[in-house]
């Protein structure tokens, strides 16, 4: 994506925003949804992905 395409803004209900600003909105939802399993996985199975870091405790 280019810088120009970057700035287009789009508009909603609730106001506008970038491009840019909705693709950092889509990646924090994602990586919101993503620790959100791994929550419950953490919690029901004391266990998670090996992707998912663990401290020593």
């Amino acid at each position: 994506m280019g810088e120009e395409e970057a700035s287009k803004e789009c508009s909603f209900g609730w106001g506008t925003a970038t491009y840019f600003e909705l693709h950092i909105y889509n990646m924090r939802h994602i990586q919101h949804g993503a620790a959100q399993i791994n929550l419950k996985l953490r919690m029901q199975t004391n266990d998670a992905p090996g992707w998912v870091a663990q401290t020593k405790h």
